[in-house]
């Protein structure tokens, strides 16, 4: 039996040897309090101290100190994410149903050697709303042709159907994060899919759900709002019903012109534009009513400028493909 007694600002009981009194401030009071009602004696340790519970259950992977620095393997993990694991096991406390996949995570996430990527993947996690798996593994997509073939051909992966694992050579991925576009095994948000260049095309006609250890990773490009991303092995889980996401995303699906012409597509971005646009944030003029006052240079910077310096967005306020827009910004007319 454990004795106790309740009051308006704490419990006082009696376990293992030791009084205990715990404050109403303590993060898991109430499920305290319900545990020495109920006399459940081997929960109490584990919701008096959940630090030490955590380090425990991981075998010492993953451990908080009492500055709330929590590290993995011995190393600190990244603010960001030791932000979040704290946040989880405020909430959760103890149970690890709910706090096994972020832990999970950190754990494999911590062996991946690049630096960069132990500081950016699970910001790219939380600005795309990709889920984890409960083995710490993550969800991501990919767009790619009718037969399961990559968009674009390279000598790995070129069979990409649900249930095949497809790997390349770590050492011949680029880690860099400055590079946008480079090699590796390309993988996306859910959000960023319909800005795929092919998505309105017949090229990119299926999508697939990716399941990839954080320890693959190889890089999260710094462009596109950390919404794409590289790594050197993925596993493909089960195709995604493209019609559903196009009827999700509505009129926010990009357009993509396959004319090179680039005075065509300033006077399609004017049309479309007369009819969308009515005013920019901080801009003395609304884009629509730049008419042949503005170069195609001007009219670009207008848009980065209104999305916050943000080309991936600006493009898509013109309606044109960001290499489009790279180009009226080298432009002089």
């Amino acid at each position: 039996m454990i004795p106790y007694s309740i009051s308006d600002t704490h419990i006082t009981f009696f376990l293992n040897g030791k009084q205990h009194t715990i404050n109403k401030s303590h993060n898991n009071f109430h499920s305290i309090v319900d545990a020495v009602a109920l006399q459940q004696k081997d929960l109490i340790p584990d919701l008096i101290n959940v630090k030490q519970y955590i380090a425990r259950i991981t075998l010492f992977s993953v451990e908080i100190d009492t500055e709330d620095n929590v590290r993995c393997y011995g190393k600190l993990v990244p603010d960001y994410l030791a932000v979040r694991i704290l946040e989880h096991i405020e909430r959760f406390g103890p149970d690890m149903v709910y706090v096994a996949p972020i832990i999970q995570f950190t754990e494999k996430l911590m062996n991946n050697p690049n630096l960069d990527v132990r500081d950016d993947l699970f910001e790219w996690l939380e600005r795309g709303n990709m889920p984890i798996f409960p083995d710490g593994d993550f969800a991501a997509y990919k767009l790619v042709r009718d037969d399961f073939s990559p968009i674009h051909y390279g000598p790995y992966g070129k069979d990409q159907s649900p249930g095949t694992v497809v790997e390349m050579p770590r050492n011949q991925c680029n880690e860099n994060r400055d590079v946008t576009c480079s090699t590796g095994l390309h993988f996306c948000s859910y959000e960023y899919l319909p800005e795929f260049n092919s998505w309105n095309s017949n090229i990119g006609s299926k999508v697939i759900l990716l399941k990839i250890n954080p320890e693959d990773v190889v890089a999260i490009p710094t462009d596109y709002n950390l919404s794409k991303g590289r790594c050197c092995k993925f596993y493909v889980v089960e195709e995604i019903d493209r019609e559903k996401i196009k009827e999700e995303f509505g009129d926010r699906l990009i357009i993509n012109w396959d004319s090179d012409d680039e005075d065509d597509d300033v006077m399609d971005a004017i049309e479309l534009l007369n009819n969308i646009v009515d005013d920019i944030t901080n801009i003395d003029k609304p884009l629509h009513s730049f008419g042949d006052e503005y170069t195609r240079r001007q009219l670009a910077e207008r848009a980065i400028a209104k999305n916050n310096g943000n080309k991936t967005a600006a493009a898509k306020d013109l309606y044109i493909p960001r290499s489009t827009l790279y180009n009226w910004l080298k432009s002089t007319d």
